[in-house]
């Protein structure tokens, strides 16, 4: 009787090493994993009268980076050598990420490169009636709060799907898939205001309110 428990054990385990070992198993597990990486969630545009957009109007570039040989190239030439070493552990780690550049750069092999909307500018017009929103792009006052719901309601977003094993290291060889809905960010509000005469306005009563 203990005999044939030590021999059902170790055919239990050969079984188990077989499966793990098997390259069906690995690739079953490769199609089954995925990660995906959310490089921007857009919100609804705010119109003046005349149909110019008052938010949404300067841009940044994102790179939506898969770690390997050559997208560490590509970087290391790219960025200041203090900004890459911050960037050499997310490229050791395997695991894609996003990350902004002050520089042009085209798409490659293990590089997606995108413009993504910045919601305000530094000198943003009719700050009081616009409103602004919070981290996670709720609207909290004007506008943005009187409208959040039509908003935020889907206005497109860019993400791109990877394929990755167990503990999201990117999986060589594979294609990844992009998806790219920004165009829905277009809907939005429009107001009575026209920026011409709001941005001639705030300029006067810069020059000649102290406050008002």
């Amino acid at each position: 009787l203990f005999s044939l428990i030590i021999l059902c054990c170790c055919l239990m385990i050969l079984r188990v090493y077989s499966l793990a070992q098997g390259d069906g198993l690995s690739e079953a597990a490769a199609r089954q994993s995925s990660y995906r990486l959310d490089i921007a969630h857009f919100r609804g545009a705010i119109y003046d009268c005349n149909m110019e957009k008052l938010v949404s109007q300067d841009r940044d570039t994102i790179a939506a980076v898969a770690p390997s040989v050559k997208s560490a190239a590509v970087l290391s030439g790219l960025l200041p050598k203090s900004e890459m070493e911050s960037v050499f552990s997310l490229l050791q780690s395997g695991k894609p990420f996003a990350l902004r550049l002050d520089q042009p750069l085209d798409s490659g092999e293990d590089i997606d490169v995108f413009q993504v909307d910045v919601r305000y500018r530094e000198a943003q017009l009719a700050p009081h009636v616009i409103g602004y929103c919070d981290g996670s792009g709720t609207g909290i006052s004007g506008i943005e709060l009187a409208y959040d719901d039509w908003l935020s309601a889907d206005q497109g977003e860019i993400s791109v799907l990877y394929k990755v094993d167990a503990i999201n290291r990117v999986l060589a060889g594979e294609q990844r898939e992009v998806t790219d809905t920004s165009a829905l960010k277009n809907r939005g509000v429009v107001l009575t205001l026209d920026s011409g005469l709001q941005k001639l306005a705030e300029e006067v009563a810069k020059k000649h309110m102290e406050k008002g």
